[in-house]
């Protein structure tokens, strides 16, 4: 096992290292509050000249201010990915409650799901199934019990509130055609609101599946305050030429870091909402850029996959 060192082990550590501290005991109440592991560990690479040795002049303090920023910045966007997702839920559960209006529990029959996603959907099912059943047996009122007591079945508009953004997601992974396309139809609004255009835009599926597969783990990042810095998602987003133009972004540009995925929040939510996300980031950027070195900040800053000269996510709100 590799040994437990006391505080002052620790700071004994990093200065052997060639870090500096301005105030040791500050610097060791942030490490009891915040552990070592995930300061030093998570934030220390920014500032690292070898494994095991800082660049001259680095200071703790830099440290402290990088995570201060990843946890500000989490916090922002994470707000920004709650908004999104009650505006899919709320779509979702009107446009699959419009197709299938009329049919018992039309979300547990596997014939309405797409044919060649046959296991992806019955666990689904079983899933559902559970949800229902445990909120049933509960001995508090909730509305999945009320319904199944008063009702013919759990309509979707009601269950739909008891799923994980990650579960949204895979339902639409799985739904058939005609529920995709209607939910990339009723998202237009929002990329035009952003995009301040009445242009015809197409919004494929695909893109929306993708996006909101990324935008879930940024999510989970966030709310479970894991490191953000560094993140690559899972998929390259789609290019959309009236989205990604404006930003200077070419089809042929890798779209997986952070900055892709705040920028196709425009698919899910107001151009106010974005705005706000917009104004919170910028803030906490500037007071980042005004504490720590230029070629840190950068080093940062690229990590999220933000351009060097970047000022701002909206460009119509400049």
């Amino acid at each position: 096992m590799k040994p437990f060192k006391n505080l002052d082990e620790q700071i004994d550590i990093l200065k052997s290292r060639n870090l500096k501290f301005k105030d040791e005991d500050s610097a060791k109440e942030y490490l009891l509050h915040y552990n070592y592991y995930n300061i030093i560990n998570c934030y220390s690479k920014f500032f690292l000249e070898t494994n095991d040795k800082y660049f001259d002049g680095v200071y703790f303090e830099d440290i402290k201010e990088v995570h201060h920023f990843d946890k500000e910045i989490k916090t922002a966007i994470l707000e920004a990915i709650i908004e999104a997702e009650r505006h899919i839920k709320s779509i979702l559960a009107y446009t699959y409650s419009d197709i299938h209006k009329n049919k018992v529990y039309p979300y547990l029959n596997v014939e309405t799901y797409e044919k060649s996603k046959l296991l992806e959907s019955s666990n689904l099912i079983g899933r559902f199934s559970k949800i229902i059943s445990d909120n049933k047996k509960t001995k508090y009122s909730n509305s999945i019990k009320h319904y199944a007591n008063n009702h013919t079945c759990v309509p979707f508009w009601i269950l739909i509130d008891y799923l994980t953004f990650g579960e949204i997601n895979n339902f639409i992974h799985c739904s058939d055609d005609k529920v995709q396309n209607s939910i990339a139809v009723n998202l237009l609004p929002f990329l035009r609101d952003n995009l301040n255009t009445c242009n015809h835009i197409i919004i494929k599926p695909k893109s929306v599946i993708l996006a909101l597969e990324n935008l879930s783990k940024i999510r989970n990042i966030a709310a479970h305050n894991n490191v953000l810095l560094g993140h690559i998602g899972r998929n390259d987003l789609m290019y959309l030429k009236e989205l990604h133009d404006l930003y200077g972004i070419k089809k042929a540009d890798n779209r997986q870091d952070v900055y892709n995925s705040l920028l196709y929040l425009q698919i899910f939510i107001t151009s106010n909402q974005f705005a706000i996300l917009n104004n919170k980031l910028k803030k906490r950027t500037e007071t980042l850029k005004k504490r720590i070195s230029p070629i840190y900040f950068n080093r940062i800053i690229n990590s999220l996959g933000f351009p060097s000269n970047w000022k701002v996510l909206n460009q119509n709100k400049k």
